[in-house]
């Protein structure tokens, strides 16, 4: 069974290593040129088009640790951000579809209620500084609001769409249509049930629609199967 997924696993990637090749070497996002047939380009949100001040997602609960620490003591032996981590593991084995906040503080056993609740309020507020808009994209952005071709944004995050709404108006990102976010329809881009809930809701068919983000799985492997165009792009830069 072990030699069969290996097996299945290396046909896949094989499949996809020429043109994965392509998308790294020459779909740079300042000079991206999408097809001429399109109706709509949905857009991931977080790595893609907003980046954020540190090196990795996780380096989040650093800060929210040593922002905590000026007005509270640390009485615990691990830090933080190696139990945010892994609360949020264990949210999503007991939760098959997409987690949401309230999914992984429930899960910081160790915490009291009062720590749980400055702690979230600390990651939320930090989450919004730190995220920028990544200029990369300003080119595209304009390009297809010269040829009317419809932006939505679809992520796989455990914000609420008011919170990831939050970050994209101080970010001044405004050129879009329509936002889906996994926590709060309860499918994900990695089932492609979020996919398929943008093609429905908008009704345009998928070999009109192009995605565009940096996951290889969840942005250009399973849009790819189900016959949506998709372009992987590299993880925005951080800027510390």
């Amino acid at each position: 069974m072990l030699s069969f997924r290996i097996t299945f696993i290396g046909n896949i990637l094989k499949k996809y290593i020429k043109e994965l090749t392509c998308c790294f070497v020459s779909k740079n996002v300042r000079n991206m040129i999408v097809p001429d047939d399109l109706e709509m380009v949905m857009l991931d949100v977080f790595d893609t088009i907003i980046c954020r001040r540190v090196h990795s997602p996780e380096d989040i609960f650093d800060l929210v640790q040593d922002s905590y620490e000026r007005n509270y003591n640390w009485n615990h032996e691990q830090s933080f951000k190696v139990m945010r981590i892994n609360a949020e593991k264990e949210a999503r084995k007991i939760k098959k579809a997409e987690v949401n906040y309230d999914d992984i503080y429930n899960n910081l056993n160790t915490l009291s209620e009062k720590e749980k609740e400055v702690l979230l309020l600390l990651e939320k507020r930090i989450e919004l500084d730190q995220s920028f808009f990544n200029i990369e994209f300003n080119a595209l952005i304009k390009d297809l609001k010269r040829r009317q071709i419809e932006i939505v944004l679809v992520s796989d995050t455990y914000m609420s769409t008011e919170e990831v709404c939050a970050i994209l108006r101080k970010c001044n990102v405004n050129f879009y249509k329509r936002i889906y976010i996994s926590s709060e329809l309860n499918m994900t881009k990695r089932q492609g049930n979020l996919f398929m809930q943008v093609m429905k809701d908008e009704s345009v068919d998928k070999s009109k629609i192009l995605h565009i983000g940096d996951d290889l799985i969840r942005d250009y492997i399973i849009p790819r199967n189900m016959g949506i165009k998709a372009i992987l792009c590299k993880k925005c830069k951080c800027l510390i």
